[in-house]
């Protein structure tokens, strides 16, 4: 019995990794990723503070970066992780670029930093800080796709936590 219990101890150790392992940015099961894309992305900034944001833009994966049911989606960037909205899928045609209209959720906008279209769980194209001016009212300004507000670890949201599908149908 002790024999047995040492080996699912061993299994369970190694199924989870080590700590160092565990601080690289997780790719998020189901999303089929690309090796590059261009596009961008444009947010409308609200008039009140509980006003809704509405983001337009494109994206195109480079030529030979395509793959069969590869995805993207816009990243929400807090303080201390990331999740990702909705994954969106491309347009079959490969030489048109994918359109992009919505709105942020608005349940992960309280402690938002920044926000970025991502064509992969690292591969951001056009990325913007989040600020607040007196009155709440969220504000945008266009940033690198290397500003340290948009390095944090990268996971999906939470199945069942309603941050994307059940409580926004045409967030992104």
């Amino acid at each position: 019995m002790k024999g047995l219990l040492g080996a699912v101890a061993l299994v369970c150790v190694l199924a989870v990794g080590s700590p160092a392992a565990s601080a690289v940015p997780l790719l998020p099961v189901g999303w089929p990723a690309i090796s590059c894309a261009k596009g961008e992305l444009i947010l409308s900034p609200p008039s009140t503070p509980a006003g809704p944001v509405y983001v337009f833009g494109w994206i195109q994966p480079c030529p030979d970066a395509r793959i069969p049911y590869a995805q993207f989606a816009v990243v929400y960037y807090h303080q201390t992780n990331a999740v990702h909205g909705v994954l969106h899928r491309y347009a079959d045609d490969p030489n048109s670029p994918t359109d992009i209209q919505g709105r942020l959720n608005p349940g992960m906008l309280g402690s938002l930093q920044a926000v970025c279209l991502a064509y992969s769980p690292s591969g951001r194209l056009s990325c913007y800080g989040v600020h607040r001016d007196a009155t709440g009212v969220l504000g945008f300004t266009h940033i690198d796709t290397d500003d340290p507000r948009v390095t944090v670890p990268l996971s999906a949201p939470p199945i069942g936590s309603g941050e994307i599908g059940t409580t926004c149908a045409t967030c992104v």
